[in-house]
């Protein structure tokens, strides 16, 4: 394959720049691959601060999961490397940014076609993972982003799971307080 064509597998294939987000063990920048001059998102995560917090597991589930995941209205993740201090997720880049930055910028409610239009978004997109027995299992407004042409991907992949058999159940309480669906809050699940 022509060099000119793949999407860089280190740092320094990448011109790094501004930061887009921030959160526990991660910083998410924008970059252009000198290879392709694709603008994508890299997401950085630091390997002492996650083995400090236990978290290596849940970074290697994360790019498992999100690694073999293809629809339109998910995240694209380009590539994944790492060094001797951060592991280096290569995101495709929404440069409209979060959902939830997007309706508070707009300042008014959306309307009824506006709602519709990303909530069938999603929904078509949580279809996609739970066909594929993944429970994202933070789904928040901050973690819809708005690609260029204003559609949503899903992101942020780091509290996914795999259910290995129809009848599997995850009951770890995890996920962003205010988004927590009642049953696992109360674990009053409906089913036996």
């Amino acid at each position: 394959m022509n060099k000119k064509n793949e999407i860089g597998g280190t740092i320094q294939e990448y011109d790094v720049g501004e930061q887009l987000g921030r959160g526990g063990f991660a910083t998410v920048y924008r970059a252009r691959c000198r290879n392709t001059g694709r603008d994508v998102a890299i997401k950085k995560i630091n390997k002492s601060e996650i083995a400090a917090g236990g978290l290596i597991n849940r970074v290697r589930q994360e790019v498992t999961i999100h690694s073999k995941l293809n629809h339109p209205a998910i995240l694209k993740l380009y590539a994944f490397f790492e060094d001797q201090s951060f592991v280096y997720l290569v995101l495709e880049l929404c440069s409209r940014g979060e959902l939830q930055k997007h309706i508070k910028s707009l300042r008014r409610v959306l309307n009824e076609d506006e709602a519709r239009e990303y909530l069938s978004q999603v929904v078509a997109g949580m279809l996609y993972l739970h066909s594929q027995s993944i429970m994202h299992r933070d789904l928040t407004l901050s973690n819809l982003l708005l690609d260029n042409n204003g559609r949503v991907k899903i992101a942020d992949f780091g509290l996914a799971t795999q259910l290995r058999r129809p009848d599997d159940r995850h009951m770890t309480m995890c996920g962003t307080p205010n988004y927590i669906s009642p049953e696992v809050a109360t674990r009053s699940f409906p089913w036996p």
